[in-house]
């Protein structure tokens, strides 16, 4: 009976190294966030300009 539990266990703890392992370590998913901060940032500036030249552009036609 011991030999099954001991089995078991040893199934368990294979199992969860595994999934330890798997894990992406700390501080690659810190600098993905970041980098993905940063990257939407820029978007917004982008976004935010071509938005104000396109206003510009809209009110030159119209109010000359």
């Amino acid at each position: 009976m011991s030999g099954t539990a001991n089995q078991a266990s040893l199934g368990a703890d294979i199992d969860a190294e595994k999934f330890a392992g798997s894990k992406t370590p700390m501080r690659e998913r810190a600098f993905a966030g970041a980098y993905l901060t940063a990257v939407d940032v820029a978007m917004i500036c982008w976004l935010y300009v071509i938005t104000r030249a396109a206003l510009a552009a809209i009110s030159w036609m119209v109010f000359g």
